[in-house]
């Protein structure tokens, strides 16, 4: 595998050391735009990135810049960015700061959260490419959405505002794919299913942890907490985590499911181990459990 992309049988080189056959399909995909006209090498290859992070950008009086310093996928486009604003920053720091190991110290201290903000993101690009099989085989509407968002600094509403006509086919596509048609909206406020259970929207919270069970079982603290939660319209509120086993717990404040008592179902009070839907909020409650590590 090179990128995601299967190495072929027949003869020729592999993956990554010819653009060759890649520029013949672009050519053959495009004939109706290119009119004629060829489409120019740019040693364009799959190839295994290495990205580069150092402890420090710098020794003595030497100091590194760029991709001396720092790598990032380059299916984001941000190298040469990145190179430019650092020599920049480095100007800067030399200008203002009183000596030499000050500004040097400045210099880092400045770039570094975000060159590190950068390389999270291509990081994500990259391993979308990396993954590219897993995306093939969706509708054209849905690959093209996921591949202008694959970094994840670029979102539904992001993208909105900068291309409202792309967003708004992507929500009408979204709607009409939908098991019954729906008024196009943001794909988040679709109804899902989930095995047998339907939700009314695709946003989930996930409850923290309050450790204030009473030997286990849920308190009228729990009820108002989750309860709270299911206010706000979500589709699915997941409680805390439920032990499957005393041993299993954190905290002899977490909640558990170890013992008839704890299993019974119960009314909405402190003998319920799962708060009902709160009336009105349509949401519904889920429970992650934990047990102990085998001894």
């Amino acid at each position: 595998m090179a990128a995601g992309v299967r190495r072929h049988r027949r003869p020729g080189p592999p993956p990554g050391e010819s653009d060759t056959k890649s520029i013949e399909l672009v050519e053959h995909l495009f004939a109706d735009v290119l009119g004629g006209h060829k489409v120019f090498a740019n040693n364009s290859k799959w190839l295994n990135f290495l990205s580069l992070r150092n402890e420090t950008w710098r020794h003595g009086n030497l100091v590194l810049i760029g991709d001396a310093a720092h790598t990032a996928h380059f299916s984001i486009g941000s190298g040469t960015k990145l190179a430019m604003e650092d020599a920049l920053a480095l100007a800067a720091c030399l200008h203002e700061q009183p000596d030499l190991d000050s500004a040097l110290t400045a210099y880092e201290e400045e770039r570094r959260p975000v060159v590190l903000s950068t390389q999270r993101a291509a990081q994500a690009s990259l391993e979308w490419f990396e993954d590219i099989a897993h995306y093939v085989h969706q509708d054209p509407e849905q690959f093209a959405f996921n591949i202008v968002t694959r970094s994840r600094r670029v979102t539904h509403e992001n993208l909105r505002l900068r291309d409202p006509e792309f967003v708004a086919g992507i929500d009408a596509w979204f709607a009409r794919s939908q098991p019954e048609p729906v008024a196009p909206r943001p794909p988040m406020f679709h109804s899902f299913r989930l095995g047998q259970l339907e939700l009314k929207n695709r946003i989930i919270v996930s409850a923290m942890d309050m450790y204030s069970a009473d030997d286990g079982l849920p308190t009228d603290f729990h009820l108002v907490h989750l309860g709270s939660k299911a206010l706000g319209g979500a589709g699915l509120v997941m409680t805390e985590m439920v032990c499957t086993s005393p041993e299993g717990r954190i905290t002899l404040g977490c909640t558990g499911l170890y013992s008839p008592t704890r299993r019974r179902p119960g009314p909405a009070s402190s003998t319920s181990c799962t708060p009902p839907p709160t009336p009105g909020s349509g949401s519904s409650s889920g429970t992650p459990a934990a047990r102990a590590p085998p001894s």
